[in-house]
């Protein structure tokens, strides 16, 4: 890839080669901007889909575990897997859902932080 850039820059003028030298870097710096804000929102958005699953995994468990204690027709009509899966899917289902939900905000606020920093370079 160097060595592809080298040999085009090399047949450009000395004021030409600087500016598009320039650009190269200005776009290297970008990406390496872009890669950052795309780290921190996939940092964000597990840490948000993390708290949602934990609160649906409570909320699930502790309605499982009342009707099993209070009704007998669950208790006895469901077993072990089916009240597991009653327990784990709305967890599975809120982190998916919590989790996209803060990639898309997330990636809509820092796509408007960068189109303000261009607008001021």
């Amino acid at each position: 890839m160097g060595m592809v850039v080298a040999a085009r820059l090399t047949g450009l003028r000395g004021e030409e080669r600087g500016r598009k030298e320039a650009t190269m870097s200005a776009g290297k710096v970008d990406e390496d901007r872009r890669k950052q804000i795309e780290s921190d929102c996939v940092s964000e958005a597990w840490k948000i889909g993390a708290k949602s699953a934990a609160t649906a995994l409570g909320l699930a468990g502790a309605a499982v575990g009342g009707a099993n204690y209070f009704f007998h027709g669950f208790r006895t009509s469901l077993g072990v897997s089916g009240k597991a899966a009653l327990v784990v899917s709305p967890a599975f289902a809120m982190f998916w859902l919590y989790s996209e939900l803060a990639l898309h905000e997330c990636s809509q606020k820092k796509q408007f932080e960068l189109l303000e920093e261009s607008r001021k370079t």
